[in-house]
């Protein structure tokens, strides 16, 4: 029991944090950089509540079943994650080129072909998860597989959209104050 409330914590407060920190570095409006006394970024937290809850209930009437709905919140849940580290990945990379000077708490090892190694390698398991996240679990009820799929397909699509759309809409005063000494601090290096 211990074991699953942290793995729940994770799961509630890890997406939370990361698009925090997206919040706070400018790319979202200031609305989603509130926090309260405990340091918890309560709009982001209600936000997520809302999105959760709305897809929850979606996949329960649709599927009228919590296991095809918890098969599909993992996938789903897994191709987030899986993008994202693909997206650290390839960041790792372009970094590792564009600002080599750059001091760093950990580098890999063995210059630039390490980074290659390691890079090459991780992107090519998260893909290998990516297709697998395809696959529905051979107890999967044959008459949902096309809902899956679909639901798979479209949030895939929403995923790698979003960063666009965002992007398109981004004003440069969303950046936070303490973001914006950082981001100055570091392009006098």
């Amino acid at each position: 029991a211990a074991g699953q409330t942290g793995g729940f914590s994770t799961w509630l407060l890890g997406p939370v944090k990361g698009i925090y920190v997206i919040a706070k570095s400018g790319e979202l409006p200031p609305f989603f950089q509130k926090v309260n006394k405990h340091d918890v970024p309560v709009n982001l937290m209600i936000i997520q509540a809302i999105v959760i809850s709305i897809l929850g209930t979606f996949l329960l009437l649709f599927t009228n079943s919590i296991d095809v709905a918890f098969w599909i919140s993992v996938a789903l849940s897994m191709l987030i994650y899986v993008t994202m580290y693909i997206l650290m990945y390839l960041s790792a990379i372009y970094l590792r080129y564009k600002k080599p000077d750059v001091k760093r708490s950990f580098k890999i090892p063995f210059k630039n072909i390490g980074m290659w190694i390691v890079c090459v390698i991780g992107i090519i398991a998260m893909l290998a998860s990516f297709v697998i996240a395809f696959f529905p679990p051979a107890e999967f009820p044959p008459e949902h597989k096309t809902l899956y799929f679909s639901i798979l397909i479209i949030g895939t699509i929403v995923i790698f959209i979003s960063p666009f759309i965002i992007n398109a809409f981004k004003k440069p005063h969303w950046i936070s104050k303490k973001s914006k000494k950082l981001n100055d601090e570091n392009d006098l290096q």
